[in-house]
């Protein structure tokens, strides 16, 4: 089964490897794609463009098109998303992936794979991050996620400095390096996703 991930921005790349986890799963033999929005000539907010020409450049039997929730509910971006769909018209299967707040509160349960990721495996300090269960109540994933990347660096002064330049990449590592996303079945956002995936196959 061919996939596509259409994503809400140049950032979200890395809900490849939550998705291909999920898949693989439920038992799904996938390959799954990014559709960069950048190589599309697509803004970050425009998701009809996105959708559109992801449909157009990636062919695939599913597409999983993702918006974070933000401040809005996910009726909201359900609704969105299947508007959106009904103005471009063949898309064919899909499946909406709607992180409650951003996207980064998939990543916040794994500190082995953060403290990898900022070049501190064995790194002790502690990272302050929320209880599991809150993770998706949490107003800022997105720095939550990258201040405790740079906390496990355990760098101060302009070593800490030089590294904040690398945050993109150790975001995407943390992705790469967490094996077992199934802690995340206590957060409503991913159980939605994980159930949307399992209906695949009826």
């Amino acid at each position: 089964m061919m996939c596509t991930l259409i994503s809400d921005g140049p950032s979200d790349a890395y809900l490849v490897n939550p998705i291909k986890w999920l898949l693989t799963h439920l038992g799904f033999e996938a390959d799954i794609t990014w559709a960069n929005p950048m190589t599309m000539g697509c803004g970050s907010t425009d998701l009809f463009c996105k959708v559109q020409r992801a449909v157009f450049f990636y062919e695939a039997d599913v597409y999983f098109i993702h918006r974070d929730s933000e401040n809005q509910d996910y009726l909201h971006r359900d609704l969105e998303i299947e508007s959106v769909i009904s103005r471009v018209g063949e898309v064919g299967k899909h499946i909406k992936v709607v992180p409650v707040r951003m996207s980064e509160a998939w990543f916040l349960h794994d500190q082995a794979a953060i403290r990898t990721a900022s070049g501190n495996p064995r790194g002790t300090v502690s990272l302050n991050l929320p209880a599991l269960r809150n993770m998706e109540q949490n107003i800022n994933p997105k720095n939550l996620l990258e201040h405790a990347l740079l906390v496990a660096t355990e760098l101060t002064g302009r070593r800490l400095q030089k590294k904040k330049l690398e945050l993109s990449r150790m975001k995407y590592r943390v992705s790469e390096l967490i094996v077992d996303f199934s802690p995340l079945e206590v957060l409503p956002a991913f159980t939605r996703l994980k159930n949307q995936i399992r209906l695949l196959s009826v």
